[in-house]
């Protein structure tokens, strides 16, 4: 009973690390993609 518990925890601390690693990424993204519009804008006015 409590293997299975500790088995299941690690599983969902794997699966919020691989989850928290790509909100980083998309935040990312999303930060660059926002710099490229206000570049654009700027390049373009």
């Amino acid at each position: 009973m409590n293997r299975r518990k500790d088995t299941k925890m690690r599983e969902s601390d794997r699966e919020n690390r691989l989850s928290g690693r790509w909100t980083g990424i998309g935040f990312v993204i999303v930060l660059l993609g926002a710099l490229l519009a206000l570049f654009l804008l700027m390049g373009g006015a």
